[in-house]
C-alpha cells in the first residue's frame, strides 16, 4: 500500500505520460536533477522507499520536488519490482515511461515518446534507445522498428527504455527479480516483456534515442558476480521453461572461460532450482457476501469458509439491516476467526438491497481478484485453489455450480455452454455464485473503451441484478476461463432472495429488462455489431417467456396461449397492450424494435410449439441466435 505525500499533480492540462521514477533512501537527492522543464502533457510520479532518512540534502530535494507535475509516493515495501507495480497502480494516465533515479532525458524525449504511440497504434509497448554519458549507444541495438519478439541476438530491452500504455491486462512484475529481492539482483524487465508478449500484447522497438545513464548497469556492473549469473538461470527457466532453461544454461557454461565451466553452470542451476521452489506470492481475493436475516444458515457458511484451501482471502461480511442474530454472528465470526484469514471485515448498510450492500463492500475490497457470494449457500473448499493457475491471465474465471431443493434433490446448474452476451441472457451464465472477476479488469476496462464503466451492482435493481451486472461484465469483452468441476452448493428455499414469482413482482421484473436494455445501448460499441444483434434478439426471447410466465394460465387477469400470441404480435406492431402499463408497453415495443425480423418468427414458433413440461427448452433452441 503506498501513501501519496502532501505534494500531488495539479494541473490546468490532462497529462497524457507519467514518468515512473522508483528511488530508495538518500538516492532521492539526485531526482531533482531529472526532471524537464513542465510540461502539460507530462506528469512525474515518483515511488520513495526507506524514506524515514531526513538528511539536508533530503530535505532539499523534496523542496525541489514540490512542483504541480509531480507526484510523491511513499512505500514501504522494498524491491524494484514491488516499487515498480505500486507505480503501475498509482498511474491514471494512458501511457507510462519506466525510469530508474539517474537517468537524464533528453529535451525532445517526451514529444518523441508520444509521437510514437501515436505512429504504433497497434503497439501496447515499445523499447527506445539509450546511451551512456558520452553519447555512446547503451548497446546494440536495431536499425529499424522491430516486433520485439524478432528482435536480433543479443538485444534485450532495459528498464530504463520501456514505455507503454496503460492497459487493463498488463502483468504484474515479478517479485523475486530485481533490486531488493532476497535472490535474484535483476532481470524483472526481461520476465514483464515476456511475460506481456504471452498475453497477446504487441510490443515494439523504435529507434529513437530518449536518454542517457551512465552506462554502469545492474547487468553490467554484476556481469561476473555470483547472483547475477543466479538471476540468469532463473530468467531463463521463467522465460523457456525448464527443457529450454537446461539446455541453455549448458551452452552459456561452455562459452565461460575453462576454468569457470562447472562454477558458471552450478550457479545457472541453482537460479533454475530457486524459481522452481520459490513461488509467486498468491494474489489476495475478496469475498464479499451481504447477509439478511440469515442467523439460521450463517454457521453452514462459515464452516465452508474456515474448511476453504486458500490461504489469502479478505473476508467482507455486510450486514443488510437484519433484524435477527446476523449481525452478533457475524461479529463472533470476525473476533473468533480474524487471524485464520488475511483479514474479516463486519459492515453495516442500512437499505435492504443485495446490490447496495454489495457496493457497500466493494468501497473496502483490495484483492486482485473480487468475488460475490451469498449468505446462505455453502463455499467449496478448493474452488480458489483450483483457480490458482489462471489468475492473472483471465478477467473471469468460472465454474459450475450444484443447486441443492428442500427436498434434497440436486442438479448441476450452468451446464458448459458459450459466454456470450446473448447466451447469458438467455440462461444467466454469469452470477454471484459462479464468477471470480479480477478487480483491475472491472475498475479499469474503462480506461481502454472510453466511457465510464463500474463495477457497481446496479442499486436500482431487486430481481435479475446479476443477470444485469452479469451482462456488462461480458459486454466489456472480458477473457474467460471455466473450471472443469462442478463447484459449492446453492441452497434452493422459499425465503431465497430471488424473491416472489414473476407475476407478483412484475414492476422489478421489467425494471430488470430496462436495465438489460440499458447495457445493451451503453455497451453497444464494444463488441463485434453481430454479437450486439445476437443479444438484442436473446433479449426479445427473455422478453417473450417473461411474458409467458406472467400472463399464461387459467386465473382472472391472466393470458390464455392464444391471447399471449396476440399481446405478442401488438408488440411487436408497435401498438399499446391493455395488460401491461404504459412503461412496459414502452421497454417491450423498444426490444422488439432491436431485434431483427427473422428472429421474432423463430421466437413465436419456438414460443408456441416448446412443451410446457419441459422449461429451459427455449433457452437451448433460442441459443443459436
Amino acid at each position: 500500500m503506498t501513501t501519496p505525500s502532501p505534494s500531488t499533480t495539479n494541473s490546468e492540462h490532462t497529462p497524457v505520460l507519467s514518468v515512473l521514477i522508483s528511488t530508495i533512501g538518500e538516492r532521492i537527492t539526485s531526482v531533482p536533477d531529472m526532471l524537464l522543464p513542465p510540461d502539460p502533457r507530462v506528469c512525474y510520479l515518483v515511488m520513495w522507499q526507506e524514506h524515514d532518512v531526513r538528511t539536508e540534502a533530503v530535505e532539499k530535494a523534496l523542496l525541489l520536488l514540490e512542483r504541480g507535475d509531480v507526484s510523491l509516493y511513499y512505500t514501504p515495501e522494498k524491491g524494484l519490482a514491488k516499487s515498480r507495480q505500486a507505480s503501475f497502480q498509482t498511474c491514471t494516465t494512458p501511457l507510462m515511461l519506466i525510469t530508474d533515479d539517474d537517468v537524464q532525458f533528453r529535451p525532445d524525449a517526451f514529444t518523441k515518446i508520444i509521437r510514437a504511440f501515436d505512429r504504433h497504434k497497434d503497439a501496447d509497448v515499445l523499447c527506445f534507445r539509450a546511451e551512456d554519458r558520452d553519447g555512446n549507444p547503451l548497446q546494440k541495438y536495431p536499425e529499424q522498428a522491430t516486433d520485439y519478439e524478432n528482435r536480433p541476438r543479443g538485444y534485450s530491452a532495459a528498464s530504463v527504455e520501456i514505455a507503454l500504455r496503460k492497459r487493463y491486462n498488463l502483468p504484474r512484475f515479478d517479485p523475486r527479480f530485481g533490486l531488493g529481492s532476497p535472490e535474484l539482483v535483476c532481470g524483472e524487465e526481461d520476465v514483464f516483456l515476456h511475460d506481456c508478449m504471452k498475453r497477446g500484447l504487441c510490443v515494439r522497438f523504435v529507434p529513437e534515442t530518449i536518454c542517457a545513464t551512465n552506462g554502469d548497469t545492474t547487468s553490467v556492473r554484476m556481469e561476473r558476480h555470483p547472483k547475477f549469473i543466479k538471476t540468469k538461470g532463473a530468467a531463463l527457466r521463467r522465460i523457456h521453461g525448464r527443457t529450454g532453461a537446461w539446455l541453455r544454461s549448458v551452452k552459456y557454461a561452455l562459452q565461460a572461460p575453462w576454468g569457470e565451466k562447472m562454477w558458471r553452470f552450478r550457479l545457472l542451476a541453482q537460479g533454475i532450482r530457486y524459481i522452481e521452489r520459490t513461488p509467486l506470492p498468491i494474489p489476495l481475493i475478496s469475498v464479499i457476501m451481504p447477509c439478511f436475516n440469515r442467523a439460521a444458515t450463517l454457521p453452514r457458511l462459515f464452516d465452508s469458509l474456515l474448511a476453504v484451501d486458500y490461504d489469502r482471502l479478505q473476508i467482507i461480511l455486510v450486514d443488510n439491516a437484519s433484524t435477527d442474530d446476523t449481525l452478533k454472528q457475524l461479529e463472533t465470526f470476525r473476533a473468533k476467526y480474524a487471524n485464520r484469514f488475511d483479514s474479516v471485515s463486519v459492515l453495516f448498510e442500512p437499505t435492504r438491497n443485495a446490490a447496495t450492500a454489495r457496493n457497500r463492500g466493494l468501497n473496502v475490497a483490495i484483492g486482485e481478484y473480487v468475488y460475490f457470494f451469498d449468505s446462505d449457500d455453502e463455499l467449496s473448499p478448493n474452488f480458489f485453489k483450483d483457480a490458482l493457475p489462471f489468475m492473472g491471465q483471465y478477467d473471469l474465471i468460472c465454474a459450475r455450480t450444484r443447486m441443492v431443493f428442500e427436498n434434497g434433490k440436486t442438479r448441476t446448474r450452468w451446464r458448459k455452454r458459450p459466454t456470450t452476451p446473448a447466451a447469458h441472457i438467455l440462461g444467466g451464465v454469469i452470477s454471484t455464485q459462479t464468477c471470480l472477476v479480477r478487480r483491475n479488469f472491472i475498475t479499469k476496462r474503462r480506461d481502454e473503451i472510453g466511457w465510464e464503466y463500474y463495477i457497481s451492482w446496479h442499486q436500482g435493481l431487486t430481481r435479475w441484478d446479476d443477470l444485469e451486472w452479469g451482462l456488462r461484465m461480458l459486454l466489456a469483452d472480458p477473457s474467460v476461463k471455466w473450471l472443469n468441476g462442478v463447484y459449492h452448493r446453492i441452497y434452493r428455499h422459499a425465503d431465497s432472495i430471488s424473491g416472489p414469482s414473476l407475476e407478483r413482482d412484475r414492476e422489478a421484473v421489467f425494471t430488470a429488462l430496462k436495465g438489460l436494455f440499458d447495457a445493451l445501448i451503453c455497451f453497444d460499441n464494444v463488441l463485434p455489431p453481430q454479437e450486439i444483434q445476437k443479444a438484442w434478439n436473446a433479449l426479445l426471447g427473455r422478453l417473450i417467456f417473461t411474458l409467458h410466465k406472467m400472463f399464461y394460465g387459467k386465473g382472472e387477469g391472466k393470458l390464455t396461449t392464444n391471447a399471449l400470441y396476440i399481446v405478442l404480435l401488438k408488440i411487436y406492431c408497435g401498438r399499446a397492450v391493455k395488460q401491461l402499463t404504459e412503461r412496459e408497453n414502452k421497454i417491450a415495443r423498444y426490444i422488439c424494435i432491436k431485434a431483427t425480423k427473422a428472429y421474432k418468427s423463430r421466437s413465436l414458433i419456438v414460443y408456441k410449439m416448446y412443451p410446457k413440461w419441459l422449461p429451459g427448452l427455449w433457452r437451448v433452441l433460442l441459443t443459436f441466435v
